[in-house]
Parts: C-alpha cells; sequence; structure tokens
C-alpha cells in the first residue's frame, strides 16, 4: 500500500522489484508465476471450469501476462514493459493507494 501523495512512478518502480526475485531488473516467467501464485494462491492451482473462465491455471495466467506484457517478445518484462502494462489497469492506482480512513473505527 503506498500514500496517496505516491506518484504512478514510485508505486510501479516499488511493485516491479518487489516481483523480480532474482533483482536482475527483469521478470521473467518463474517471477511472474511466483508474483500470481502469491496474489491468487492455492485458487488457480488447480484448473478451474466455469462458464466466465475456462482452464484457467498460473501457466496459462502467467502466458497470457507476457501476451500483453511482453512488448519486444524477450519473454522477459523490463521496467519499462511493465509500466506500460500498470498504465493499462485502470484499477493499477487505486488498489495500490492507502486510505486510513478504511480503518477508522
Amino acid at each position: 500500500m503506498f500514500s496517496k501523495q505516491a506518484t504512478y512512478e514510485v508505486k510501479a518502480r516499488v511493485m516491479f522489484h518487489v516481483f523480480d526475485k532474482d533483482d536482475d531488473g527483469l521478470l521473467n516467467e518463474e517471477d511472474v508465476k511466483t508474483l500470481i501464485g502469491r496474489m491468487v494462491g492455492d485458487y488457480m492451482n488447480t484448473v478451474r471450469k466455469t462458464s466466465a473462465m475456462k482452464d484457467i491455471s498460473i501457466p496459462a495466467a502467467s502466458a497470457k501476462l507476457f501476451e500483453e506484457a511482453d512488448i519486444d517478445g524477450n519473454r522477459k518484462i523490463s521496467m519499462n514493459e511493465f509500466k506500460t502494462l500498470c498504465e493499462n489497469l485502470p484499477d493499477f492506482e487505486r488498489k495500490f493507494t492507502f486510505r486510513p480512513e478504511r480503518y477508522v473505527v
């Protein structure tokens, strides 16, 4: 969670570094699979079959993310590619902002 004063750029950079497990400045397929696994836990470890989503698994979700984000096709997501991906996520900034008023009792 970030302060309302944190810029989009700061949020994207910090999130990228959190996901970059081996700290090589690129997100590889293992980084992305770990990211998705942490976000959804065991929920996607088994294939889901619903009317809304067919055959969704962590590897399938990772492949979809690479399809969207890997602009240069090198099977790695750079900081710039990650920022472009985040720019296209309408809820990115809202979801990663800390709002203390939500926690006031």
